[in-house]
């Protein structure tokens, strides 16, 4: 496990107060929480300690850093100083050199924060919506979207990053490649019993299904929680314990 929980809650908007209800209603199911860049230009490093005071232990900063050495390196030792962050997003766009430039930012960090830990450094991978078309449109010479995407994973692999953050169907395809930790999307909302999900809706992700599929960690994106997040909460949390049961 890369982080404490299996399950990882996204949470982004501009709306602090609501991403401040819904963590704490998640709390009795996960102290992982994935911040999105949407929060972070709002409320900054406020917002993150905020979390980390709601009892969030663990904390990805979904930053997915791209740009030179100095730059990111510099931005990883930023948010090391902050103990609740436990993770980034770095793109893995930017090339073998960076990405193990950003590793060794981390470990570095620990004469700047005094931590007894460092920072995961998580590859962002592939959007669903870059498919072939738009991957050559944008230049990239790949002849497919589980190419260019096999060939990112390898490349987290090689520079030693901790796990990849992937779409749930790349998980299979990656898996063929490399042993990299990853860290999948779901995309289904939680069922509330008063309104039923619609077939289409249905047949999306869930939370257990990117587990099943072999990450070691689910997203699962406030946007995707009902009006009543406890009670949403609670109903991942016994998916995930009769899961754990059946393994």
């Amino acid at each position: 496990m890369l982080f404490r929980n299996p399950l990882c809650l996204a949470v982004d908007g501009a709306n602090l107060e609501k991403v401040q209800r819904v963590a704490r209603d998640f709390r009795g199911c996960t102290t992982t929480v994935k911040v999105g860049p949407t929060l972070m230009l709002a409320w900054g490093p406020y917002a993150v300690r905020g979390l980390g005071e709601l009892g969030m232990s663990d904390i990805i900063l979904d930053s997915r850093l791209f740009g030179n050495h100095q730059e990111i390196w510099t931005a990883i030792s930023e948010a090391a100083q902050i103990r609740s962050v436990k993770g980034l997003t770095v793109q893995a766009t930017c090339g073998p050199d960076i990405l193990a430039m950003a590793v060794e930012a981390a470990d570095k960090s620990k004469s700047i924060s005094q931590r007894g830990d460092t920072p995961k450094i998580i590859g962002s991978l592939v959007p669903p919506v870059l498919d072939a078309p738009a991957l050559h449109s944008c230049m990239v010479c790949a002849s497919s979207r589980r190419e260019y995407v096999c060939e990112l994973a390898r490349l987290c692999c090689q520079a030693g990053l901790h796990g990849a953050l992937v779409e749930y169907e790349d998980i299979p395809m990656i898996r063929e490649v490399c042993n990299i930790p990853l860290i999948g999307v779901s995309r289904r909302k939680i069922e509330n019993y008063s309104v039923r999900l619609s077939p289409e809706e249905m047949r999306q992700p869930g939370v257990v299904d990117v587990l099943k599929a072999g990450a070691r960690h689910a997203v699962l994106g406030m946007e995707l929680v009902g009006f009543d997040a406890e009670w949403s909460a609670d109903m991942v949390r016994k998916d995930i314990i009769a899961w754990k049961g059946n393994q």
